[in-house]
C-alpha cells in the first residue's frame, strides 16, 4: 500500500473509532444520572475508613492480605470522591471514561495482533455494548471489572507492541509492564489470566527457533510475571478463598 493508501486507511480507522466512541456513549449516557449502589456506599466506606497511607501501601504490597481487599479500585473510590463527594455523576462519568478507552486498547491490540485495521474495528465494535454487561455500564460497583481490563490490555498491548519490534523488553520496559500487572492485580483477581494469555502469544507468534537459552529469554518477563502470580495467589487471594463466595463451582 502507497502513502497515501496508508493516509487514507489511517483516516478511515480513526472516522470508525469516532463512530464506535459515538455509540457507545449514546446507548451508555443515561448511566451518567446513575446513584450509588449498595456495594458503592460499601466500597466508599472501606476506601476512607483507613488511612491514606495504608491504601498506599496496599497497593505496593500486592502479595499480602489488606483491609482493601482489591486496592487499586479503592484507590479510584478514595480518589473520586475526594472531588465530587456524594454526588455519583463524577463516579459514573469517570467509568465511562475508562471504558471508552477499553474500547480502543481493544482495537489497537487486536490490530497489532492481525495487522488488520478492520479486524481491530470489529474487536471495538464487539466490546463496546452488550446487554450481559450492562452493570459494566450502570453500576459503578463494577469499576474493579474495568480497571483490570484497562491495566491488563494496556499491559498486552505493551508486551505485544515490544515484541513486534522482533526484540525482548528492556529492563525498564519489563519494569513498566511489571507495574501494570501490579494495578490490574490490585483490581481484580481475574488479572492472574495475563501471564498465560503472554505465553499464548509467544507460542502463537514467536515461537523460538532453538529450545536452548537464546531462545527461552524470550519468556524472561512471563516467567516474572508467573511469580508474581504464585506469589499474589499464595499471599493474598488464597485469603478470598475462606469466603464461600470466592470458592471455586464446577
Amino acid at each position: 500500500m502507497n502513502a497515501d493508501g496508508k493516509q487514507w486507511d489511517r483516516a478511515l480507522s480513526a472516522s470508525g473509532l469516532l463512530l464506535l466512541g459515538v455509540y457507545f456513549f449514546r446507548l451508555t449516557r443515561p448511566g451518567l444520572r446513575g446513584g450509588f449502589t449498595p456495594d458503592d456506599c460499601m466500597n466508599l466506606y472501606r476506601s476512607w475508613i483507613f488511612p491514606v497511607s495504608a491504601l498506599i501501601k496496599a497497593n505496593f504490597l500486592f502479595l499480602l492480605p489488606s483491609d482493601f481487599i482489591r486496592p487499586m479500585g479503592e484507590a479510584w473510590y478514595r480518589a473520586v470522591f475526594a472531588y465530587a463527594g456524594w454526588n455519583a455523576g463524577p463516579f459514573h462519568a469517570a467509568n465511562l471514561a475508562i471504558l471508552t478507552v477499553n474500547i480502543f486498547l481493544t482495537y489497537a491490540a487486536a490490530r497489532r495482533l492481525t495487522e488488520n485495521r478492520l479486524a481491530g474495528l470489529l474487536a471495538a465494535l464487539l466490546c463496546c455494548y452488550e446487554r450481559h454487561w450492562v452493570l459494566l455500564y450502570f453500576d459503578t460497583g463494577y469499576v474493579f471489572d474495568t480497571l483490570v481490563f484497562f491495566f491488563g490490555m494496556a499491559a498486552l498491548l505493551g508486551y505485544v507492541a515490544i515484541r513486534q519490534q522482533e526484540r525482548n523488553p528492556r529492563w525498564w520496559e519489563a519494569a513498566g509492564l511489571a507495574c501494570l500487572y501490579v494495578c490490574a492485580l490490585n483490581s481484580k483477581e481475574l488479572a492472574v489470566s495475563l501471564p498465560p494469555i503472554l505465553l499464548a502469544y509467544e507460542l502463537l507468534y514467536h515461537r523460538p527457533e532453538r529450545w536452548a537459552w537464546a531462545g527461552w529469554r524470550q519468556f524472561t518477563v512471563i516467567a516474572l510475571m508467573g511469580a508474581m502470580t504464585a506469589a499474589f495467589i499464595a499471599g493474598r487471594a488464597g485469603a478470598l478463598t475462606q469466603n464461600a463466595a470466592y470458592q471455586p463451582e464446577f
